[in-house]
């Protein structure tokens, strides 16, 4: 998986892992992903760090909410849905931000990528996979 961000102020920043799948529908495309590729990587991790690991979440909606909050649904506060934990530490399908709104604190409202740009919305963001061993 390669995740490509588009900040307002500065070039593209991208993340990359070495493993990415999505489970079946009836496991709520849950998120398998590993191996951050931090060589190459110029945005940080924000899927499988330490503070906030997405890998194994399924996906939460409005109407399915998988967060580890009991007391929220990350996905109605947030606006979209996502691999939410607690709420999250990336967050790419929330409510587009424009510029100069975007580079200030949006309060985690927007396109997110935390541990490149914290509490600043992205311009554009694109998640990208390709079979890397066909056998």
């Amino acid at each position: 998986l390669r995740v490509d961000l588009q900040p307002w102020d500065s070039p593209i920043r991208i993340a990359e892992y070495g493993q990415f799948a999505l489970d079946n529908e009836s496991q709520y495309y849950k998120l398998q992903i590993s191996q951050f590729r931090s060589n190459i990587s110029t945005a940080g991790d924000s899927l499988t760090s330490s503070w906030d690991n997405a890998n194994g979440i399924p996906f939460s909606t409005y109407d399915h909410d998988f967060d580890n909050l009991f007391y929220d649904n990350c996905a109605l506060t947030y606006h979209g849905a996502w691999w939410f934990t607690n709420c999250f530490q990336s967050h790419l399908n929330g409510a587009y931000i424009r510029s100069p709104l975007a580079l200030q604190n949006t309060a985690r409202n927007g396109l997110h990528w935390n541990t490149y740009a914290l509490y600043h919305s992205m311009k554009q963001t694109t998640m990208r996979i390709r079979r890397l061993n066909t056998f």
